[in-house]
């Protein structure tokens, strides 16, 4: 077979770990840690403490082998309860960690939302101020053809023979102009 066919050795073990979701690996490691802490507990109670215990035993009563195999199987109810209580509370904070990123999301949105509108009424404020800059340039525009039209109507007014028509003209001119 071509070097190039072969799959590499590795391959196959990642990808079976990369398919497994996180909250199963953390129930298979609560698993794991439930059996190691079973497994030293068992030997533990069977080692070097009970080897010391032994001759005391012996002088008194042994245990009979039923006694240990019912606090065996108490110990491994209590560490199944353990390890139920612990998926539970895994699955709670799966959920409350759900919750929190929909509570992000939705947050996200908002700040979305709220930011089109400072973009929004920011580009109305500019439009408002070129507005009001052309108003104040016509304005300006209007006030200096004001005042030119009323110094051409002092200057006819002087020259010309219907100075009463234009001198009340020219006071309504002087009143209408900038102040």
């Amino acid at each position: 077979m071509p070097k190039e066919w072969r799959a590499r050795s590795g391959l196959a073990r990642s990808r079976a770990f990369a398919a497994i979701p996180l909250p199963l690996m953390l129930i298979l490691a609560v698993i794991v840690f439930a059996g190691w802490h079973a497994m030293r507990f068992v030997s533990a109670s069977t080692g070097p403490a009970s080897q010391s215990e032994a001759p005391a035993e012996a002088a008194t009563t042994q245990a009979p082998a039923e006694a240990e195999s019912a606090i065996s199987q108490t110990e491994i109810s209590g560490l199944r309860q353990q390890v139920a209580d612990l998926d539970d509370e895994v699955q709670q904070q799966t959920l409350t960690s759900m919750a929190k990123s929909d509570q992000i999301q939705a947050l996200q949105t908002e700040l979305m939302k709220a930011q089109k509108q400072v973009i929004a009424a920011g580009a109305g404020r500019d439009d408002a101020a070129r507005q009001a800059s052309e108003m104040q340039q016509r304005l300006n525009a209007n006030a200096a053809e004001l005042q030119t039209v009323c110094k051409a109507l002092g200057a006819a007014m002087e020259s010309s023979p219907h100075r009463r028509a234009l001198e009340s003209a020219f006071a309504a001119c002087q009143n209408a102009g900038p102040k």
